[in-house]
């Protein structure tokens, strides 16, 4: 039998923070407020798109796509988890679900879970491992969607 051992991945290097406070506002405004947002720590570090790409990179769910049984939310679930657990909890790497509404265009889709992160910039940026979102292990800039709830 042949088994594979993963290679840790070393921590982030974080460039600067945000509070909880200023997150609030950043997520409303391009989320709306009427999503249901939920902000779990008072103060997140910031790192860059570089190193979060280098966790994507890194980061594989080995179990396959099973509509209504293994899919969108589980996947961004373990995702999130594991970005959580890679900063110790310091990043702001969030899940979230939505619609995508730009009809039939490259933003269209229905009802889906992904993750978002914020970078130094504070600029919001989605990655999703089914690559609906987001190209999978890329960053795509935060696009108008209908979100339904948000947890960071």
């Amino acid at each position: 039998m042949c088994f594979s051992v993963k290679k840790k991945l070393a921590p982030p290097k974080y460039v600067s923070s945000i509070t909880g406070q200023e997150l609030g506002p950043l997520l409303q405004t391009q989320f709306g407020v009427d999503c249901d947002l939920s902000i779990g720590d008072a103060r997140f570090m910031i790192t860059t798109d570089a190193e979060i790409l280098r966790f994507l990179k890194w980061y594989k769910d080995p179990n396959l796509y099973i509509a209504d049984e293994y899919d969108c939310d589980k996947f961004a679930w373990l995702m999130r988890a594991a970005a959580i657990t890679w900063s110790h909890g310091k990043l702001p790497f969030g899940y979230l679900v939505g619609t995508g509404n730009m009809e039939r265009g490259k933003h269209w889709f229905g009802c889906h879970a992904w993750n978002f992160t914020i970078n130094e910039r504070h600029e919001i940026k989605f990655c999703d491992e089914l690559g609906v979102a987001a190209p999978k292990d890329r960053l795509e800039p935060a696009f108008k969607i209908t979100a339904h709830s948000l947890d960071i």
